[in-house]
């Protein structure tokens, strides 16, 4: 319990009047029975408030997606004969803002007070949401705080908005007979198409030798590439993943990209798996289609979190090798060095051949505007030649991966999405894998 607004107001009033009381004495029985009258309202006020029960419904678990507003219902209801005027708060967890919400109304008897709280989600992860706090009041003397309802789940996991946009595209490319089946198209793939008599510039290592003696004719193998083929998202959740661009971390939009080129590659009839890693590989679903693993890969990307440590690529082609036995799109969400890349250059260079790998490097606007910026003094001068080298060797670095033979690909974190989106089915338009 504590004071109401109303009560603060009686007391100031009754001071005025008590200011009276050298020049008109009698006044002072009037002051007394004033405030024996406020006491004695206050007191019944505080016995009604302590026989009122107060609840809350609110429900057990509650989704946000990353860098979206959403609102968390509640409803109050009380056993009361008298109306009450209800405070109520909502303490936001770490992951939303802002960091409490508050609404107002008036509880009557035999009703419930529908309230909702509106909240952005910041951060991916788990949390819980405190009971709701409320304060009650029937004329305004006495205020009752506590908290009612139980604790709330909050889960806060990748937007998957950027899905929903590119269905209408993928649906449409199906209707032009690509999209989300790829159709057959005889090349030098790995899977059997056909036999068929040998023509002049057919290669001759794929002369069917049985099957020519058997015939007494020539007879050559036809190849296409394969329907299903293997994609492997590779999650860098090193330091520099952490850096923000448009409120979101480097790893914020790297997650969204990579759940969106799952998709894309489920429905082009794809494998997918996924790992992440800083120091230490962390593997996540194997290879896998169909709505059951896009969920998994949903819960998976949903709990990698930017660490401190640093990003060993070396670690991720080792574990790369171990789990992709056969030809796999290697796709690696990263953010590059300052200066050193020989780690990303060795770890590609132990993939190629036999895998291909797409680099998908998030740039840093900062440091590019950095590098364009005029100088106006010395310290202006030396920040932006710094920035000019640091920018050059990341393109050296980016000129050493693609003559290696990977695809690089350097975009805005924000359009990370539908930069990797477009490589893949590049990727599948050339049948390069």
């Amino acid at each position: 319990m504590r004071p109401g607004p109303h009560l603060p107001v009686a007391l100031a009033l009754l001071a005025v009047l008590a200011l009276a009381v050298p020049f008109a004495p009698l006044v002072i029985w009037a002051v007394a029975g004033l405030l024996g009258a406020l006491l004695a309202a206050t007191l019944l006020e505080a016995i009604v408030l302590g026989a009122v029960h107060l609840d809350a419904d609110r429900p057990e678990a509650v989704a946000f997606g990353l860098a979206t507003s959403d609102v968390i219902p509640a409803r109050v209801h009380a056993r009361t004969r008298v109306p009450l005027r209800l405070a109520l708060r909502q303490v936001a967890p770490p992951l939303l803002s802002p960091a409490s919400a508050e609404q107002r109304g008036t509880l009557r008897p035999a009703e419930t007070l529908a309230a909702t709280f509106s909240f952005r989600a910041d951060a991916r992860g788990h949390a819980t949401l405190a009971p709701l706090h409320v304060g009650a009041t029937a004329w305004g003397l006495v205020e009752r705080l506590t908290a009612v309802g139980a604790p709330v789940a909050v889960d806060v996991v990748p937007d998957l908005r950027s899905i929903a946009r590119v269905r209408a595209r993928l649906d449409h490319w199906a209707t032009r007979g690509f999209g989300a089946r790829l159709s057959p198209r005889l090349g030098k793939g790995r899977e059997f198409e056909r036999l068929r008599d040998y023509v002049p510039g057919d290669d001759r290592r794929d002369i069917a030798w049985k099957v020519s003696a058997r015939r007494g004719k020539p007879v050559v193998r036809e190849y296409r590439v394969e329907r299903t083929q293997h994609i492997l998202l590779c999650l860098d959740r090193g330091h520099r993943m952490g850096a923000r661009v448009s409120g979101l971390t480097k790893l914020d939009h790297a997650v969204t990209a990579a759940l969106v080129l799952a998709y894309v590659a489920d429905r082009m009839e794809d494998v997918v798996a996924g790992v992440a890693f800083a120091q230490e590989v962390e593997n996540g679903p194997g290879f896998a289609r169909g709505a059951a693993q896009l969920r998994r890969l949903t819960a998976f990307v949903s709990r990698v979190m930017v660490t401190r440590a640093h990003s060993d690529y070396t670690a991720l082609a080792a574990a790369v090798r171990a789990k992709a036995r056969q030809r796999t799109l290697v796709v690696l969400f990263t953010a590059l060095a300052e200066t050193e890349h020989g780690d990303l250059l060795a770890s590609v260079r132990l993939l190629m051949p036999q895998h291909l790998v797409i680099v998908v490097a998030l740039s840093d606007p900062a440091l590019a505007a950095a590098a364009e910026r005029l100088p106006d003094t010395e310290e202006d001068l030396f920040q932006t030649l710094a920035a000019k080298d640091l920018v050059d060797a990341r393109r050296r670095a980016v000129l050493e991966l693609r003559r290696l033979g990977a695809l690089v690909i350097e975009t805005s974190a924000p359009e990370a999405d539908m930069a990797a989106m477009n490589a893949y089915l590049d990727v599948k338009r050339r049948q390069i894998l």
